[in-house]
């Protein structure tokens, strides 16, 4: 995909059970790319076959407690994923299972679009916190989520098959009014 700089095309639009099937390959083509390098192969397959399936995205998408977001590139015949994002409501509380950005528009402010949009149904449902996990190797995310007001509140592991990964916990209050996030 040639490198993006144009995030006027983008929608951002909940994901809907006939997206499940293109959904799953996106997913995992981001779960791969920014993974993959770090994990073993076969650990991988059978992680990217298990948890990015169209009938897993089907299932994460129909999940009432469950907001998938779709980030779409409106300037392409197609629609094109650009990224998304996948919430999940707890109570008071809002867990942010999943954001990808594609390689493509990494640095053009989606992420931020997207995050804003994440506040934006956090509201919505009611929820006053909101916390994520995160690979402790993954600087360019970890340095985001702390530029737009996560902390660290603890650690978890992550399993991807047979290898163990050690996941920060970030957490932070819901802004109550709109903010502007820059790039």
């Amino acid at each position: 995909m040639a490198r993006c700089t144009n995030s006027d095309h983008i929608i951002l639009r909940r994901a809907t059970i006939s997206d499940a099937s293109s959904l799953s390959s996106f997913a995992a083509h981001c779960f791969q790319e920014t993974f993959g390098p770090e994990s073993k192969p076969s650990d991988m397959e059978a992680y990217l076959a298990k948890a990015f399936s169209p009938a897993a995205q089907a299932a994460e998408i129909a999940d009432s407690a469950a907001i998938v977001i779709l980030a779409l590139d409106d300037g392409t015949s197609d629609g094109q994923f650009a990224g998304y994002a996948h919430l999940i409501k707890h109570n008071t509380d809002m867990e942010l299972k999943r954001l990808y950005v594609d390689a493509a528009w990494k640095g053009h402010g989606l992420a931020a679009r997207l995050m804003g949009r994440i506040y934006e149904e956090c509201r919505r449902c009611g929820a006053d916190r909101l916390w994520l996990t995160v690979w402790t190797q993954n600087h360019r995310a970890i340095a985001f989520y702390d530029k737009v007001g996560f902390r660290v509140s603890g650690s978890e592991t992550f399993m991807l098959g047979e290898g163990a990964q050690t996941d920060h916990v970030m957490e932070m209050a819901v802004p109550q009014v709109v903010t502007q996030i820059s790039n």
